[in-house]
């Protein structure tokens, strides 16, 4: 409970670093709904507080929303003094690699690998790189290889998470050297890059799906941060970390839906999420893709120790930014909105009661089409689990199943989720081979 609560404070981050004359005590807070957390006031701010826990992690809660005792006791204390105004972001030229290989914000023309010309890669590194520091990298693979059109579709989720992204021209369908050519890529790009090994992830699509997966089951020290799996053909993720964090895309008509789902019924982290969009064997949009980089992204921060201060800094400068999104998105794209406080919640999601304590996440809860977005997508888990239990190796949910999908389409027709229900009960569109 501890760890789950610890979680869920972390949406509520302070907008900057509040002063006081002396550090204030811990001290244990109640909700009105009975839920407790030990932390120390900060600031009063308006109708609401601000708090900090133990770990340094800092939250907003509406005043309202605590027990009569500690709105007594918070009556008579001073304000703190307002924030700093934050200093302005550097900026400058853009990243320029010394051998003309690429440029920060551009698609790259195709880059050997240093050891073995064989093998090549197409990369996207972020406009914010600096070599100073270290970075997250994506390694992508394909049924049908690399193409710089596929590439940008990532580069939205690598503005966004700060990410460099290198995708295999080698790794493709009926090729004995696709694992090779990933492993030839990441030596290369490590070899290259100042690359926070911590927090390197994989990407496959269909076949490629295979090759992320292999990929995390070779590197366990440390192990992948995450995986972002669209619609992946039938892969082995036994041989996947528990503590690596999967993130599914799936078109409802595709032809590995089957194999997706059993892949994510056999993952056994707490925090991993399969999601379908209406379509087939496509890609999904550059925005589906960039909400499972940002989920798998914050995932990876959230594991962030006490020792790791400078990645504890930007968890909480990410939140901020997912915070900014969900007002952005939460009038004009509830589903969305919806989408990214679940990644922010961390396992249990709006689930979880003490999601009521933000106001903002009050406000987004009611709202009755995020409720129908939530409400359809706990039917389509409990559809799938039902229809798909391992080990089914079909597509289909058969007569009964296509009966109950067809009601819940007709459900939740005034969101996306009704198209996904619909075409859960069509025939699959064959896989591609090239």
């Amino acid at each position: 409970m501890k760890t789950l609560i610890l979680r869920v404070l972390v949406v509520w981050l302070a907008l900057g670093a509040m002063t006081m004359a002396a550090p204030p005590e811990l001290r244990t807070w109640t909700a009105q709904s009975g839920a407790q957390v030990k932390a120390r006031l900060i600031e009063q701010k308006d109708a609401n507080v601000i708090l900090e826990n133990a770990n340094g992690e800092r939250f907003e809660i509406g005043l309202d929303k605590l027990s009569p005792q500690d709105q007594k006791y918070i009556q008579g204390l001073p304000k703190a003094a307002a924030p700093a105004a934050a200093a302005p972001a550097a900026s400058g030229p853009l990243a320029v690699d010394p051998e003309g290989k690429w440029k920060a914000g551009t698609v790259s023309d195709e880059i050997e690998c240093k050891k073995n010309s064989q093998w090549t890669y197409l990369l996207y590194v972020p406009k914010a790189y600096d070599p100073k520091q270290k970075w997250p990298v994506l390694f992508v693979a394909a049924h049908s290889g690399a193409t710089p059109a596929d590439l940008k579709l990532f580069v939205p989720g690598a503005e966004t998470c700060g990410w460099i992204v290198a995708f295999s021209e080698q790794a493709r369908t009926q090729s004995e050297d696709s694992d090779t050519a990933v492993r030839a890529m990441v030596n290369d790009v490590l070899a290259r890059f100042p690359i926070d090994q911590k927090r390197m992830y994989g990407a496959g699509y269909i076949d490629g799906a295979a090759y992320a997966v292999n990929l995390a089951g070779q590197h366990k020290d440390p192990p992948l941060a995450g995986l972002l799996l669209i619609n992946g053909n039938q892969a082995d993720v036994r041989k996947v970390p528990s503590e690596t964090v999967a993130y599914g895309l799936c078109g409802c008509n595709c032809g590995c839906r089957g194999a997706m789902i059993r892949m994510f019924h056999e993952l056994h982290g707490d925090n991993d999420h399969l999601r379908f969009f209406a379509g087939q064997n496509n890609w999904p949009s550059p925005e589906l893709i960039r909400d499972g980089m940002m989920w798998l992204h914050y995932a990876g921060l959230q594991a962030a120790t006490l020792m790791d201060q400078e990645l504890l800094k930007e968890r909480k400068a990410f939140a901020k930014k997912m915070q900014d999104e969900i007002n952005h998105l939460k009038d004009t794209d509830p589903e969305r909105a919806a989408e990214w406080t679940e990644a922010l919640l961390g396992p249990g999601g709006m689930e979880n009661p003490m999601a009521l304590l933000n106001p903002q996440l009050s406000a987004l809860l009611k709202n009755p089409r995020t409720k129908l977005y939530l409400d359809g997508q706990k039917d389509l888990s409990r559809l799938l689990r039902r229809y798909f239990p391992p080990p089914n190796t079909g597509n289909d949910l058969g007569k009964e199943g296509d009966a109950e999908a067809r009601k819940l389409a007709n459900t939740y027709k005034d969101c996306s989720l009704g198209d996904v229900f619909t075409g859960l009960t069509q025939v699959t569109v064959a896989i591609p081979r090239d």
